[in-house]
């Protein structure tokens, strides 16, 4: 017969020799005491080492085949089989057989939790609040982090209807914005939309004030002063000067004046050109007289245009009759009778005609 717990075998009564049957329960007792096992859940058996406990898995092969679940134990060069129900391993965690198969139990070190246990309480951070009421947990000022919208039933919806106290906010999310369009203000909180170009936005972002004359094709008579000294847009030295043009476009000065021995000359940007000369006849009481301008007119005399007359508002200038004159580009020839021989008049030419 044996215990009813752990099935121990009593010692037979009327038993001559009582110490051998008392050995076999004392060697029982000795394995399931304090049980303290090397491996769970083995199926080979190891080396055996005398006095060493395993627990047999579920498939056993060798030696332990058809021992599975059972308590090993290595003695007397051979195993031994026992029920156990309770047993902890070399690391200190406890392992229980409630049925007919093994669950890990609670140890007796830091070591003794599952992988899914140790993971859940790292992440309780040093110093929370244990056992904090209803009242606090619902307190947003104790809650700290954050948290997206989308996890708070119906926020999102409300706040998409929503827009903050501003009607320049408002009216600028009326618009429709499209390409080459910026939005500028048409009154208090009112927006409309402007055309923005690419050439505008070039001009816009123009670094400095050069860049910007750049962009818009000004060239260096944008920064010379109107009127002025030399190197102004309209001074001494652009007004005053030699006039010149390339295919009828002025390319000079604006006005050119000038003198030699034949009188003076004024020429203009637009083609104008004038001759003054001064001069006397002198000879016999009729005669011909070549006057020559101090610069020749165009090649066409068609526009050319002479006035002259006398500087002498005396008795000479009565005896300047029946002239006529015959005029060219370079020159203009008088025909004129002074009425007395040998005389000596003063006399002034204006001629105006065209330089181009």
């Amino acid at each position: 017969m044996n215990t009813i717990n752990n099935a121990i075998p009593f010692v037979p009564e009327n038993t001559t020799d009582p110490a051998a049957g008392l050995n076999l329960s004392l060697n029982q007792i000795d394995a399931l005491l304090q049980t303290r096992v090397h491996s769970v859940g083995a199926n080979a058996p190891p080396v055996g080492v005398e006095g060493q406990r395993h627990i047999v898995g579920t498939a056993p092969t060798g030696a332990w085949a058809g021992h599975a679940n059972k308590l090993a134990r290595y003695l007397d060069a051979g195993w031994q089989f026992y029920d156990a129900r309770m047993v902890m391993d070399i690391n200190g965690l406890i392992y229980l057989r409630p049925g007919t198969t093994w669950t890990t139990g609670k140890g007796l070190s830091t070591n003794d939790y599952t992988t899914a246990e140790q993971t859940k309480l790292s992440g309780i951070a040093t110093g929370a609040t244990a056992n904090a009421t209803d009242a606090q947990l619902r307190d947003r000022a104790t809650h700290t982090g954050t948290q997206s919208t989308a996890t708070i039933a119906g926020l999102d919806t409300a706040l998409a209807g929503k827009q903050p106290l501003a009607d320049n906010l408002t009216s600028l999310a009326g618009l429709t914005g499209s390409a080459d369009r910026l939005p500028y203000f048409t009154g208090a909180g009112a927006l409309s939309l402007a055309t923005l170009t690419a050439f505008g936005r070039s001009l816009a972002g123009s670094a400095d004030a050069a860049a910007g004359r750049s962009a818009l094709g000004l060239g260096s008579a944008a920064t010379r002063t109107a009127l002025g000294s030399a190197g102004s847009l309209y001074g001494r030295d652009s007004i005053l000067g030699v006039v010149s043009q390339s295919a009828g476009v002025p390319t000079g000065a604006i006005i050119e004046r000038g003198s030699n021995a034949n009188g003076e000359f004024i020429r203009y940007a637009d083609g104008t050109q004038i001759c003054l000369i001064r001069t006397r006849l002198t000879g016999t009481s009729t005669g011909r007289y070549d006057v020559t301008y101090p610069i020749a007119f165009s090649s066409s005399t068609s526009d050319l245009r002479v006035a002259f007359g006398s500087e002498d508002q005396g008795s000479s200038f009565t005896r300047f009759y029946n002239t006529s004159s015959v005029v060219t580009t370079s020159d203009v020839i008088l025909s004129a009778y002074l009425g007395v021989a040998s005389i000596s008049f003063p006399i002034r030419y204006t001629v105006i005609g065209r330089w181009y």
